[in-house]
């Protein structure tokens, strides 16, 4: 039995470890040898690096529904030996199918905050490229795409609360980066409405019409459709 794990039986962890194997239990779940894993306590004000070692082990058993492989940045189709994963869980007690006892970790919600970020910026990026700054398509997508998905980021941290994962950021980390971004992407909206709302700016910019009254505010938006 794993005594070091039996010792913090029932509290949330992180854990990062390495893939030794692989099996599929049925058609919907996989289960994972993950080898020399580091258990560590939670605590969302450190990353995990700096947070205090509670358990190392030689292997635990970790199953997973194939549908949840994404939020372990498992790829089903492309799963290597020794492979690192990252996972928050519970460390609770089992009974063995010869009636032995033994101690595992139980994945929970896992945060894949960090790759929607990702997924925004990209977006934006590639948005910037290829429409013209002062355009009602771009006006549409800062108002309704690029503030709609920080603010989706913004409340998926403060749902995880004192339980997120800190593989990556910080909750305060997080909270700085997804609200300075908010904010960032607000100003181009300000920017780009004033210059609409003024017949001389305009002209400077050459900007026939105030494409800007035809877009809706984020705001408004959610509040309609009750986000």
């Amino acid at each position: 039995m794993r005594e070091n794990l039996s010792r913090i039986s029932n509290q949330y962890v992180l854990c990062k470890g390495w893939i030794d194997g692989w099996w599929d239990v049925d058609e919907d779940q996989i289960r994972f040898l993950i080898k020399n894993p580091i258990i560590k306590k939670q605590d969302m004000n450190l990353r995990y690096q700096d947070q205090e070692i509670l358990a190392k082990e030689d292997h635990i058993n970790l199953f997973l529904k194939k549908k949840t492989l994404h939020k372990f940045n498992i790829d089903e189709d492309e799963i290597n030996r020794l492979d690192e994963v990252s996972f928050a869980g519970v460390v609770k007690g089992y009974t063995r199918s010869d009636g032995s006892k033994d101690y595992g970790i139980y994945p929970t919600e896992q945060s894949t905050l960090h790759y929607e970020f990702q997924e925004v910026i990209v977006k934006t990026i590639l948005k910037m490229k290829d429409t013209p700054y002062l355009s009602k398509s771009y006006l549409l997508f800062l108002e309704l795409t690029f503030k709609k998905e920080i603010w989706n980021c913004i409340r998926q941290l403060e749902s995880f609360g004192e339980y997120l994962p800190t593989f990556t950021n910080t909750y305060e980390e997080y909270s700085r980066i997804f609200n300075e971004s908010f904010g960032i992407g607000q100003s181009q909206i300000d920017n780009i409405r004033s210059i609409c709302n003024s017949r001389k700016f305009r002209r400077t910019h050459n900007v026939k019409t105030n494409f800007a009254k035809e877009v809706p505010t984020f705001e408004e938006v959610k509040n309609v459709l009750h986000y």
